[in-house]
């Protein structure tokens, strides 16, 4: 048998904004053009046959994970001088004997592939929601995200379960967009869609269905699971918690969820009472004690009752 043949190509890579789109009227093509896109050709030519050549850019944002090598800064055309670097392997911490990547490796690609998860789930949450989600809104979930990361990083909590409760708190309230009436239904049946597009484990999707399934509950078996609970009730224990009720009233209220206002914010009172922070630190970030909201709890009902 021939031996086997391979060609030798260079490789070039800069990192940057683009500008992408269709090309032709007949025979569709899609490109992508810039700045960027000229710099990453300028790499390649610069580069060497059987090497990667990257610029000081995008070395930035690689060189945690590959050691590379530094060349210099050298002559680009229409560019002047540019730092550039040949990438020489994997980082020996994120590598095995044989120099393939290792689980740390891979657990570090899933926390950048959780920023891109958060971008597509929020893209879609803004395109696609009711004006009606007064409460769930996408400020609230944004900011349910923003607190389970910080709980997470605070509790210190193992990088697997970060990973876990940080996807569990994107999805989690994603179902609304769809189906009011079961939104946990439809926000699982979506994450188990989009994390298996970017490359998440079935593990991941057992571990985010139970986070999700258990999020509301006052009873938390995991640290990832108070770390979501806490997230998720944070409102409680802010000053704009009177506000935030308001707002969740007009919005069951306009799904038709409000059939007695007596009993729905005695609901709501029950959940104060019962849905104390778990986490130190959940307790620790809490504003207002929760007697002081159960007294403002009584004020807004008060004022809502006497306008019905």
């Amino acid at each position: 048998n021939d031996a086997a043949k391979f060609w030798d190509i260079r490789i070039g890579i800069h990192t940057g904004t683009v500008i992408a789109g269709v090309v032709g009227h007949k025979k569709l093509t899609y490109d992508i053009w810039g700045d960027t896109v000229n710099t990453a050709s300028r790499m390649e030519s610069s580069g060497e046959a059987g090497k990667v050549n990257i610029s000081g850019t995008t070395h930035e944002f690689v060189k945690e994970y590959f050691t590379c090598e530094y060349r210099g800064r050298m002559p680009v055309k229409y560019k002047g001088d540019l730092d550039m670097y040949f990438v020489t392997g994997i980082n020996p911490i994120l590598s095995d004997e044989s120099g393939a990547p290792n689980k740390k490796f891979f657990t570090k690609l899933q926390m950048i592939r959780i920023l891109d998860v958060e971008d597509h789930v929020f893209t879609d949450y803004i395109s696609n929601s009711s004006p009606d989600l007064f409460f769930h809104s996408h400020d609230y979930i944004r900011n349910v995200c923003l607190q389970t990361e910080l709980l997470a990083r605070a509790e210190k909590l193992e990088d697997d379960d970060y990973i876990n409760v940080r996807l569990a708190s994107i999805f989690l309230f994603y179902g609304y967009v769809y189906d009011y009436s079961h939104p946990f239904d439809v926000s699982l049946k979506r994450a188990e869609e989009i994390l298996s597009y970017y490359g998440f484990s079935e593990e991941n999707m057992h571990v985010v269905r139970n986070l999700v399934s258990n999020a509301f509950s006052s009873v938390q078996k995991t640290h990832a699971g108070a770390v979501l609970h806490d997230a998720v009730y944070d409102f409680m224990g802010r000053v704009d918690f009177s506000e935030m009720i308001s707002k969740l009233y007009r919005e069951e209220k306009a799904y038709k969820k409000v059939t007695d206002i007596e009993g729905w914010f005695e609901n709501i009172k029950q959940s104060i009472v019962s849905n104390a922070f778990i986490t130190d630190t959940g307790i620790l970030l809490q504003s207002v004690k929760r007697d002081e909201q159960i007294l403002a709890l009584e004020n807004l009902y008060r004022e809502i009752s006497s306008q019905s």
